[in-house]
């Protein structure tokens, strides 16, 4: 009995010990490209039920370690989307790095975001179920948010590593853009980083 007491003291604190191999170190530096994709379910009066629009697009990311498990990074997302809703996304993220192996790396994702969007066209309900869509007018819309997530990263060589992450992405805005679409989103990313 006081064996298992003992293993199940000892086996977290050994797990938590950082791998010097692929411990990140503080002042470490590195930039990154990233494929995006953020699969969205958007409600608009405008269509019933809902309409399900995808986003796909690229990223870049500057990392910087503060210390040697914690990691702040800068990151811009340019997405298109197959309902011609182009945006833009600027975080800065907050991450804590667990080595599990000599090459690779689990953390968590926390941090703030500022998104713009840009809808290629305005639609007007004019009762009676009839729609009048403005192809020549753009709305633009510009939300705050916070997001969270997950990320696992992968060492290739000395300086390259695959990174890749899940966030969960909630957006604030009191305009009428939050009446008419659900802003909060699932972005997942895939990329490499150079640390130098």
């Amino acid at each position: 009995m006081v064996m298992k007491k003992l293993l199940f003291f000892i086996v977290p604190v050994v797990m938590m010990i950082p791998v010097k191999v692929f411990a990140q170190e503080a002042g470490d530096m590195a930039v990154g490209i990233n494929i995006v994709f953020t699969p969205n379910w958007i409600y608009s009066p405008y269509y019933k039920g809902g309409a399900y629009t995808n986003n796909a697009g690229i990223g870049a990311k500057f990392q910087y370690n503060v210390t040697t498990p914690i990691r702040v990074e800068g990151t811009f997302n340019l997405l298109g989307s197959d309902y011609k809703l182009g945006m833009w996304y600027v975080s800065i993220n907050a991450n804590y790095i667990f080595p599990v192996t000599k090459k690779l790396n689990v953390y968590p994702v926390a941090g703030f975001d500022l998104m713009k969007y840009r809808d290629a066209w305005i639609e007007y309900d004019l009762g009676n179920g009839t729609i009048i869509r403005d192809n020549t007018a753009a709305s633009d819309y510009t939300l705050f948010g916070v997001n969270i997530g997950g990320g696992v990263e992968c060492k290739l060589s000395k300086r390259i590593s695959l990174q890749g992450e899940v966030k969960y992405i909630i957006g604030f805005d009191n305009s009428i853009f939050s009446d008419h679409y659900k802003t909060n989103r699932l972005m997942i990313s895939i990329g490499a980083v150079y640390k130098f």
